[in-house]
């Protein structure tokens, strides 16, 4: 990342002022466990052994009962299990792999997160949190495969005064291949203040320490990503990673290995979470009168601030039990439905002019990197691009728009639209919002939060999950 006369420069460097004044470097952690365990081999013999009253097989076990604590595996009196270690120790015993086999990782972390994520573990909550915002912006398999640019990302996204300089990353599409870390040579180059310089340093030192510790982070990652892909990523994972030695060497999975994990995913997204019947069926009305959902764009008056949602303060507590995988297949179907809708509205718009009816392509269904949703065209035959954006709520509610979405605006022009449809089940509306967006929404880095301008709008900088796609 080039910072020397970047505009966030300075910044960039306060940030690293801030940073010199703590005594033990902060990141974003995406994972629960202690750089002392390098790898998760052991915790199974370990629970076990705390389960039976016994002492820890380790030649540290007061520094591994901290560890275990701290991954919320055990209480705070360092002798019993907590209820979920009681529960992914079960979970690891019915499938095997309550064992000290480093290649049976993977299915242990996939089964800790299962758990996790049934009982609502808030700290595991954030973790899928992150990774989940993570995969939108990054290549998630090149970040399991570079962790050691992982781990940079990582402390880059720690906020402090509201500026984390991993945002920057993320609205200039800087691939997770070109990720490292350059701040101490920027500090230098620009003369920045003793604390500047001191701060970069203490950060690239922590890097370099957990880096070679870092196998267990790759891992975990591995497993939200299976998990978040709803279980897609499993193969992929299986044939192309396995057990990681080093950052981008992996050693392969034997075939029993890798059957394991594939039967642990199978039997626990179809049973134990009850995807298929869990998630609100949700449909269009029937006999839509198209000539009536066209509305303006909202004209807010008056303060305004988006409602704050369930995700909108990171690093907090959650305040009830959150199925993200649930809330996610609900969210694709809302996002399914939108734009089932919106392509049904070109058709009726296209109604008189067949010669451009037949070229309707519904282009995300092939393609969901594109940067909008549908191709059509407008009545005199110019192209048309088409962004949906869907609520079941009302159209006023906040909603996403992604830097690669922003990139394709801009190079569309005037030929882009968003399609913001709202109250999707009951009385479908739309509106269209043609780029340039300025003037109508307020966009805040980094997936840019949407909002309809008001003067007295008060942005929310926040990325979180929602019902609006």
């Amino acid at each position: 990342m080039e910072w020397k006369g970047h505009r966030d420069a300075s910044r960039v460097l306060m940030w690293l002022e801030q940073t010199a004044t703590e005594h033990h470097v902060k990141e974003r952690r995406l994972d629960p466990f202690a750089t002392s365990m390098r790898d998760f081999d052991d915790v199974s013999p370990n629970l076990k052994n705390i389960r039976a009253g016994q002492p820890l097989t380790v030649t540290d076990p007061r520094q591994r009962i901290t560890d275990l604590r701290g991954a919320g595996l055990i209480e705070s009196n360092g002798t019993t299990l907590s209820v979920l270690g009681v529960s992914t120790l079960d979970a690891w015993e019915k499938y095997g792999v309550a064992n000290a086999e480093k290649e049976d990782e993977l299915s242990r972390h996939v089964l800790l997160l299962k758990e996790a994520q049934r009982l609502g573990d808030s700290k595991y909550m954030d973790f899928f949190d992150y990774w989940g915002e993570m995969r939108k912006h990054f290549d998630p398999s090149e970040l399991i495969n570079n962790w050691d640019a992982l781990y940079v990302l990582n402390y880059l996204d720690y906020r402090r005064s509201d500026f984390c300089p991993g945002d920057r990353y993320r609205a200039e599409n800087i691939p997770v291949s070109d990720i490292n870390f350059d701040l101490v040579k920027f500090a230098k180059s620009v003369s920045g203040s003793e604390q500047a310089v001191m701060g970069a340093e203490h950060i690239e030192h922590a890097i370099k320490w957990k880096i070679p510790r870092g196998r267990h982070r790759a891992t975990f990652c591995g497993a939200l990503e299976i998990i978040l892909s709803k279980g897609s990523f499993t193969r992929y994972m299986i044939d192309h990673y396995g057990f990681p030695e080093n950052p981008r060497i992996w050693s392969s999975l034997s075939q029993a290995q890798g059957s394991k994990v594939e039967r642990i995913v199978s039997d626990n997204f179809a049973a134990r979470e009850g995807i298929q019947t869990s998630v609100r069926e949700i449909s269009l009305p029937e006999n839509i009168d198209f000539s009536k959902v066209l509305t303006d764009i909202p004209e807010l008056e008056g303060k305004y601030k988006p409602e704050p949602t369930k995700d909108s303060q990171r690093g907090g507590k959650r305040a009830k039990k959150v199925d993200y995988i649930n809330e996610t297949i609900q969210n694709d179907a809302v996002g399914r439905l939108g734009e089932e809708f919106a392509f049904a509205y070109e058709q009726w718009r296209l109604r008189d002019h067949p010669e451009l009816l037949e070229k309707i392509k519904h282009i995300s269904k092939e393609n969901d990197s594109a940067g909008y949703d549908i191709s059509s065209y407008e009545l005199n035959g110019t192209p048309r691009f088409l962004e949906v954006k869907s609520t079941l709520g009302n159209m006023e509610n906040q909603f996403f728009v992604t830097e690669n979405e922003l990139k394709t605006a801009k190079e569309k022009g005037e030929q882009y639209v968003i399609l913001r449809v709202s109250n999707l089940e009951s009385n479908p509306k739309c509106c269209e919002i043609r780029f340039p967006f300025e003037g109508v929404l307020d966009l805040s880095p980094s997936t840019y939060t949407a909002t309809f301008r008001h003067s007295s709008l008060l942005a929310d900088l926040s990325v979180v999950l929602d019902d609006d796609m």
